[in-house]
């Protein structure tokens, strides 16, 4: 009981900053359903370096990229 109270009084404090700073809540993502596709921006070099990387590895761009998004999520979740 005592975590769910301090649960609500942050969850208070934030929607508090918020409101002061004049930004929109952010919407709920509770029962949201993701597809799984979502697209990424990255500059031409980046882009060139993550290709030949995936080349070199004999993986698709796709696959090399969920690689590498996978393993960094793990170590910095």
């Amino acid at each position: 009981a005592k975590v769910y109270k301090e649960l609500c009084k942050v969850v208070e404090e934030w929607v508090s900053i918020y409101e002061e700073d004049g930004e929109p809540l952010p919407k709920p993502t509770a029962g949201k359903k993701y597809s799984g596709k979502f697209n990424l921006r990255v500059g031409k070099e980046l882009h060139e370096r993550l290709s030949i990387d995936a080349l070199r590895k004999g993986e698709s761009l796709n696959s090399y990229c969920l690689k590498k998004l996978q393993s960094s999520h793990i170590s910095h979740p």
